[in-house]
């Protein structure tokens, strides 16, 4: 069995900092993290979500430093 955020979490953290027009703190990304709505599925289940959606999603115990990579590549 395996975490899974719903809607996904890297979805989740950019509509939130578009919302407040800023970048979000490390707090802010893990208050986030912390407040978002989460299902626990078998490993298979997540993972054929996961190629329906077309991406991965941040790993929710390190949000910050894969945030933090998410936002690199994105501007890059």
């Amino acid at each position: 069995m395996t975490i899974v955020f719903v809607p996904a979490l890297i979805a989740v953290l950019v509509a939130k900092e578009r919302e407040m027009g800023h970048e979000l703190t490390q707090e802010e990304v893990e208050l986030i993290r912390d407040s978002a709505t989460a299902i626990e599925l078998p490993e298979e289940i997540a993972e054929d979500m996961a190629k329906e959606r077309g991406y991965p999603d941040i790993d929710p115990e390190n949000v910050w430093s894969e945030w933090l990579t998410y936002k690199a590549t994105r501007s890059a």
